[in-house]
């Protein structure tokens, strides 16, 4: 991307990967297994699975990039990352903040005003959670509705069947 756009400009927000890493490793470890047949009826979430596969995917190709084993995650991923970042990005092309940062640097960096709106912190672990248990309890009770029609359906069907008979 950088050679694609010479005028891009790359934000990278930091935190303490001792603070991260509780956070991420409960991003990789949270599908159980039939989430993935689970969100099939749900458009707008199908893609999940593949995202978080990404992520492993990415996660790995991070670590064998620093000459560790792939599959082994810790703290350690996200310090890997920022160090990959800043050896990639020129210096005047790099943002480097976090989050508690606010507007302060972003906006001039990207040579926009700073918005009169407060910093958007959203990216708490628990609304994620609450996110996320309230879209595993709509996908189950999709899929058992899908399953009560269908054997409901099977039931009548073989019970008109052998009527027939």
């Amino acid at each position: 991307l950088l050679e694609l756009f010479p005028d891009l400009r790359v934000v990278l927000v930091t935190r303490d990967p001792a603070a991260w890493w509780p956070s991420f490793a409960n991003i990789l470890g949270r599908l159980p297994p039939l989430f993935g047949p689970l969100t099939a009826p749900h458009p707008g979430i199908r893609w999940i699975p593949k995202v978080l596969g990404a992520f492993h995917a990415s996660a790995d190709d991070i670590l064998v990039r620093a000459g560790r084993p792939p599959g082994v995650y810790g703290p350690f991923l996200l310090e890997h990352y920022q160090d990959q970042v800043r050896a990639l990005v020129p210096p005047e092309r790099l943002l480097v903040m976090t989050a508690a940062d606010g507007w302060a640097p972003l906006a001039p960096f990207l040579r926009k005003p700073v918005p009169a709106h407060p910093f958007p912190h959203v990216n708490e672990r628990e609304t994620f959670d609450r996110q996320a248990r309230a879209m595993l309890a709509r996908l189950v009770l999709t899929a058992a509705g899908i399953l009560s029609v269908t054997g409901g359906g099977l039931y009548w069907g073989c019970r008109l069947w052998a009527m027939r008979s």
